[in-house]
């Protein structure tokens, strides 16, 4: 049986890589990864990468694959994912891409923002002022002009700061206009989005939960082999949840106990700024409020599909 794309999108920590494995096993599908830092090499623990053990044996694309100190842009991966699809597509396998980058679904459901004139001598003032006055200065910068984008982003995400910027400089539009701007593409796969939610008192015990597994996991280690191979924190792979702050404690700039405060405390802001942008599709979510029992979430999944007309007869007949 053929399927329409299948999104699968929810806030970090509610398990979206259970169900995609286990929606995968019953429709014959394969995966692939819209998750900025699942990217990285060497990052696994942090990023919550998935390993043998979940994948069980289910394919999983465009996880570990980038060195965390080279430049990966959402134009890369849209690159990279749409000839992950068609490959995918020719061993007439479904397909689920399961993540929680906006950034990453919105370039392959609503096409990349139209390109501007890149202007690299501002880039270099911008980086100056940051050497000088540090992250924040520039961030407050941003926050004045745009407040609207500065809600989506950290202040030490320099290169998503200095890009706003950027932009706004050479168009002369607000960064959250720009990217309001239809670019005219219309992708050419149908596909559903299935967005798995649940209480925010939920979510916040899951990201506790999951915080405390990672570190007894060996996630200090992980970060501190980084740091002794030469990636330095002010990477913007170091940008992931949770890397910046264990840095800091080993650095002797901040105490263990704080430096989990403060992860759960990003995680947190993180996940509602997830959930925001999943709402910006409006009525193209299908809703999923998650048992938590993975067979149980995994039938209620396959009913929205089947009920809102997702079997792509068209497809299944041409391929």
């Amino acid at each position: 049986m053929k399927y329409p794309l299948i999104y699968l999108m929810g806030p970090t920590g509610i398990g979206k890589t259970e169900v995609a494995v286990e929606l995968a096993f019953q429709i014959n599908a394969e995966l692939i990864s819209a998750d900025s830092m699942q990217i990285y090499k060497g990052m696994e623990i942090g990023t919550s990468s998935p390993g043998p053990e979940t994948l069980r044996g289910i394919p999983c694309y465009l996880i570990n694959f980038v060195l965390p100190d080279r430049r990966f842009t959402a134009g890369d991966f849209k690159r990279l994912a749409d000839r992950t699809i068609e490959k995918i597509r020719k061993k007439n396998k479904n397909i689920i891409i399961v993540g929680g980058t906006g950034l990453y679904f919105d370039t392959l459901i609503k096409g990349l923002p139209p390109k501007v004139t890149e202007d690299f001598e501002y880039r270099k003032e911008l980086k100056k002022l940051v050497e000088q006055k540090g992250n924040q200065a520039l961030f407050n910068i941003l926050s004045e002009i745009d407040p609207e984008y500065s809600e989506k982003i950290h202040c030490n995400d320099l290169q998503r700061v200095i890009r706003a910027l950027e932009v706004i400089k050479t168009t002369g539009k607000k960064f959250s206009e720009f990217q309001k701007e239809s670019s005219g593409f219309k992708t050419p796969y149908e596909y559903i989005i299935i967005g798995l939610t649940t209480s925010r008192d939920e979510i916040y015990r899951r990201i506790n939960l999951r915080t405390e597994e990672m570190l007894k996991n060996g996630w200090l280690d992980e970060v501190k082999h980084l740091k002794e191979s030469g990636f330095e924190e002010n990477l913007n792979s170091m940008k992931a949840l949770g890397y910046f702050e264990l840095f800091k404690f080993l650095n002797g700039e901040m105490e263990f106990e704080e430096a989990k405060e403060m992860i759960a405390q990003r995680t947190r802001n993180y996940a509602k700024r997830q959930l925001t942008w999943i709402r910006k599709y409006g009525s193209d979510v299908f809703w999923l409020e998650r048992s938590f029992k993975i067979q149980e979430d995994v039938l209620n999944i396959l009913k929205k599909i089947k009920s809102n007309g997702g079997i792509d007869e068209r497809t299944a007949k041409s391929d």
